[in-house]
């Protein structure tokens, strides 16, 4: 995550991927896979355990008000061991180091019931952010939006796109920028793979950017070695 007014990395996603020829990638059927029931608190909690070992290693080398985020399904809120190791990760990573779940859109097609409300609720008041992420790809997201708080919200790569030398969706993410300030919700851009998208999207007043410009996907080594 890449504030392009200030020209300073504000954060990261750290997500899972497959190792494959030298490259990190994510297939739409290894994402079914790690999302399926089953599998999803597995990864999760594998993720959080990497995650706490690099802040506690890396947190001199950070800068205060830094964000490491990771994708959640919605159901995943409703497991309390999970909830609790994202506790304890927010108190690893202390006050200067925010923590952030992103909520991943495509699994709010499902009712949101009181436990899910009370388990935002409840992250927020642990200090631990709620992010919508890949918004825009379905409508369902809005229901989430109206019932709980939620700190980001993520632009879905589809909304950000560019076509004929302009962004296709301008007036929509005007819309979509103007909405941001009313809620005091903070917007950032995915899917940013170009100069020219870059300076499409400031001059529309979204700085804040992710996506294959800023960086491809790293291992967490490679991160580190970074922060040097």
């Amino acid at each position: 995550m890449f504030n392009s007014a200030s020209h300073r990395v504000i954060g990261v996603e750290a997500l899972a991927r497959f190792l494959i020829n030298d490259e990190y990638i994510l297939t739409g059927e290894l994402i079914r896979h790690l999302e399926e029931p089953e599998f999803a608190s597995i990864y999760s909690m594998a993720l959080i355990s990497r995650l706490q070992g690099f802040i506690i290693q890396q947190r001199n080398k950070l800068d205060s008000g830094f964000t490491f985020s990771l994708n959640l399904c919605l159901f995943q809120l409703c497991d309390r061991t999970l909830i609790q190791r994202l506790v304890q990760l927010k108190k690893v990573a202390g006050n200067n180091i925010h923590i952030q779940v992103e909520i991943v859109e495509r699994h709010i097609h499902q009712e949101i019931g009181d436990d899910v409300i009370e388990a935002s609720h409840f992250l927020n008041q642990q200090g631990i952010k709620i992010s919508l992420d890949d918004f825009g790809v379905e409508s369902s997201a809005f229901d989430y939006l109206n019932l709980v708080e939620v700190d980001t919200i993520k632009l879905d790569k589809s909304l950000t796109r560019c076509r004929e030398q302009t962004l296709y969706y301008k007036k929509i993410l005007q819309g979509l920028l103007a909405a941001s300030r009313a809620m005091n919700v903070i917007l950032i851009a995915e899917g940013v793979e170009s100069e020219y998208q870059k300076q499409q999207l400031e001059r529309l007043g979204i700085y804040l950017h992710q996506g294959f410009y800023y960086s491809r996907p790293v291992s967490m080594t490679a991160f580190a070695d970074m922060l040097h």
